[in-house]
């Protein structure tokens, strides 16, 4: 958006001109397998060019937002034209959306301050255009209701982030993307009384954290079931082959602008305005079967390393349940299955979110009921599932000779799972 032009020499969409030097990189990125998100950010106040002088910030008029809502609208357009997969919209680190968010720094008695809900009417807005625009299915918002950048503080976090989860689920949108407590500047960790746990269970979608994880904080957060995916920023400007280094538990880069392969600049915000990701095999966004050419192209790497191969992945509990679909995505089992059908030449997982997305908001009630139904069902029997899971976690492991001999209740428990009940990959 040419109104804020954010960082020097940050990337652009606004016009036709960015949109067709975009369309190259993206076919590089879809030729390695990659899945490329847009970010999409409105800077306001958080803007840095260098000396440049600006006037003190004012109050935008309600015909200026609807401007802006409008740009967001466009830049989501032209995104989608320039080949990206999906977008990003970005409502953290004090920019604009954080903003009108945060009651610190949101003084307004419009619409659009004081209460909650008129404190998120405008990113709302924002998610809504977006997802009329190019399909909810792939759209998602990047959100820091513990953050304090340029001091957008909320007095009420926890509120914050348990409303608009509530509000992103009725626009179904693919994925939120939370920046932690633990990180809450750009280049200082620091714990606080308040977490993610809420959001993470009140939001249907596919759930993404950020902000201050290292590869073992990582594991451990997608292991205990608190994440989908967890985002790193500065680690992969600084190891651009991360996931192997991670694979071998290497030492990794300085996070110092000289280790930056890209850049001699000042050490970047932890959030990038674009980035590549792969979500995991779900329900209408998924990747072809297999290992995909940037997989197997990066197990070709080498990286100097003492530490042995085995000990570098952390181990993955098999039996711990997976956490179960939303309806949404229960819906998008059967209708990604027959969108192949109907349209077997269209392999574009972009296609398959935008039409996915765009029919679930079409339905009826009535309609989505045999989804919530089902999405129901399963997490009764997931709250079930890890309740076991848990009591067996208490009691700790067995020894080798209670393992060998086991009872016939056992066996009992594990004839019924191959019978099928208990599937903890029935939401897959």
């Amino acid at each position: 958006m040419n109104e804020t032009l954010s960082y020097s020499n940050a990337p652009g969409i606004w016009s036709e001109e960015q949109v067709e030097a975009w369309k190259p990189i993206m076919d590089v990125v879809h030729k390695k397998g990659g899945v490329f998100f847009c970010q999409l950010w409105h800077t306001d106040r958080a803007s840095d060019i260098g000396e440049a002088y600006f006037p003190a910030p004012r109050l935008l008029t309600a015909h200026e937002i609807t401007q802006v809502v409008d740009d967001f609208r466009k830049a989501a357009r032209n995104a989608m034209e320039a080949g990206f997969n999906g977008e990003e919209i970005h409502g953290s680190n004090g920019y604009l959306i954080d903003q009108f968010l945060k009651d610190r720094v949101n003084d307004r008695t419009d619409e659009y301050g004081g209460s909650l809900e008129n404190r998120c009417r405008f990113p709302l807005q924002v998610v809504e255009v977006v997802a009329d625009a190019i399909g909810a299915g792939i759209v998602s918002i990047k959100l820091s209701p513990f953050g304090d950048s340029d001091d957008c503080i909320d007095s009420n976090p926890e509120a914050l982030e348990l409303y608009m989860a509530r509000s992103l689920n009725k626009y179904v949108v693919l994925y939120c993307h939370m920046m932690e407590p633990m990180m809450l500047t750009r280049s200082e960790g620091k714990k606080t009384k308040g977490g993610l746990s809420p959001m993470r269970t009140t939001f249907e979608g596919t759930f993404i954290v950020g902000g201050g994880y290292n590869r073992d904080d990582g594991n451990k957060v997608v292991g205990d079931g608190d994440a989908d995916l967890v985002v790193f920023g500065r680690l992969f400007l600084a190891n651009p082959d991360l996931p192997r280094r991670f694979e071998l538990n290497a030492k990794l880069n300085d996070l110092s602008p000289p280790s930056f392969p890209l850049s001699t600049h000042p050490p970047i915000p932890l959030s990038l305005s674009l980035f590549a990701l792969t979500l995991p095999n779900q329900p209408g966004f998924n990747m072809k079967g297999g290992k995909s050419k940037s997989e197997t192209k990066s197990s070709k790497l080498t990286v100097k390393s003492k530490a042995p191969k085995k000990s570098g992945k952390a181990a993955k509990d098999p039996n711990k349940p997976k956490r179960p679909a939303s309806a949404f995505f229960v819906f998008m089992e059967e209708f990604r299955e027959q969108y192949k059908k109907d349209h077997p030449k269209n392999k574009s997982v972009a296609a398959v979110g935008k039409a996915g997305g765009d029919k679930w908001k079409s339905l009826s009630d009535a309609e989505k009921a045999p989804f919530v139904a089902k999405a129901e069902k399963r997490k009764v029997e997931y709250e079930k599932n890890m309740k076991a899971y848990n009591k067996r976690q208490a009691e700790g492991p067995k020894d080798e000779d209670a393992e060998s001999d086991k009872s016939v209740s056992e066996v009992n428990d594990e004839d019924d799972d191959e019978d099928g009940s208990g599937d903890e990959d029935d939401d897959e």
